[in-house]
């Protein structure tokens, strides 16, 4: 298949390489922060430089000529995110703070971008050592998102972990809102029984309903993935 690899094509690829590299610098420090601050950088440099070579007249042909494997060649000329590399540098922070509420914030992040076999044993460590922080909020909030990759099975045991010993009432919210979504009832009584849940849930928190942020929004009238999880009166549902 013929194919045009003009001397402009190929400095544009060039630049977008160096421009790359450059941004992934990650900082000695270990503050969550920072660290975060700077992952999110790399990733938006990262995204950038794809849609950059998106416009490339490379890209344009290869597209064309629904050429697959050069698409493919074309985005590998710039670097993935090594995820793993940022990994260890928040799993030495979750280290440093080990036993504090400070950890639990790398140990969330952990949760949801390390894709290697530990991120079981992170969920662990926070059931374990903080499932009692009004701290394991973000964690909360993220349980019903991360089925696949952590198994029903374990998100579901975490959420009946902090409920069981949790106090705050926003994190419990969230535990026993999550925990009815992952389980998907589909039967009458499987519905009463979350019903009851979010019950539960407007008890806790009269004014706000934590999956019905916009985030969380589908084409559904009520606004949320699951209608009938939803309150039926207006003044109780978040427009947030």
């Amino acid at each position: 298949m013929k194919r045009c690899w003009s001397v402009a094509c190929v400095g544009a690829l060039a630049g977008i390489v160096a421009a790359l590299a450059s941004a992934a610098t990650i900082p000695a420090s270990e503050d969550y922060d920072v660290l975060t601050k700077a992952y999110e950088a790399q990733m938006g440099a990262y995204r950038a430089k794809r849609a950059e070579l998106a416009e490339t007249e490379a890209y344009k042909e290869a597209r064309a000529a629904n050429d697959r494997d050069a698409v493919a060649k074309l985005f590998a000329t710039i670097p993935a995110i090594d995820t793993a590399a940022w990994s260890e540098r928040f799993w030495a922070g979750a280290q440093d703070h080990a036993g504090t509420d400070a950890a639990i914030e790398y140990l969330t992040w952990l949760v949801r971008h390390d894709t290697s076999k530990e991120r079981i044993e992170r969920v662990a460590t926070i059931v374990t050592a903080h499932a009692d922080s009004a701290a394991v909020l973000p964690f909360a909030e993220s349980l019903a998102y991360l089925t696949r990759s952590l198994g029903a099975e374990a998100a579901v045991n975490a959420c009946s972990a902090l409920i069981a010993r949790n106090e705050n009432a926003e994190v419990l919210a969230n535990a026993y809102f999550n925990r009815a979504t992952i389980v998907k009832p589909i039967s009458d009584a499987a519905k009463a029984a979350a019903e009851d849940v979010l019950a539960k849930v407007v008890e806790l928190l009269p004014d706000s309903i934590p999956r019905c942020a916009p985030r969380h929004r589908s084409s559904s009238a009520s606004g949320c993935r699951s209608a009938w999880l939803c309150p039926t009166s207006p003044a109780k549902t978040s427009t947030a």
